[in-house]
């Protein structure tokens, strides 16, 4: 087998016989031409991926803590990091950072940092 290196330390295989064997990448590994797979820990590793800064929504005097940041890469997607610390009796998964992302029929998906991106991964800068 000969191996072809990608950006990513990960490398392709392929067989004597032609079929291509791809390694998984690991979380957060970027994979082949500037791709991310998985929600970031923080909203500036989402600038970074993105390649513009997100807006940041000002807490409110009943939200306090939230740092809730907004994207809107296009006219479709609505991406949002925030926190809830402020209810007490949530669970960890609300409480602590994570993310949501608005598309056309999925409106507010939550997703913890580190889980899979749905769909397409995001294509840096």
């Amino acid at each position: 087998m000969k191996s072809v290196s990608y950006r990513s330390s990960r490398t392709k295989k392929v067989s004597n016989k032609g079929t291509p064997k791809l390694n998984a990448p690991a979380a957060g590994d970027n994979i082949g031409n500037g791709l991310r797979n998985k929600w970031p820990n923080t909203a500036k590793e989402m600038d970074d991926m993105l390649g513009v800064p997100g807006r940041n929504v000002p807490d409110g005097p009943k939200t306090p803590g939230r740092g809730k940041v907004v994207w809107e890469p296009n006219k479709n997607t609505k991406i949002i990091y925030e926190q809830h610390l402020y209810h007490r009796n949530a669970p960890d998964f609300h409480k602590k950072p994570h993310w949501h992302l608005d598309t056309p029929g999925n409106s507010h998906q939550r997703y913890l940092p580190g889980e899979n991106i749905p769909g397409q991964t995001f294509r840096l800068k």
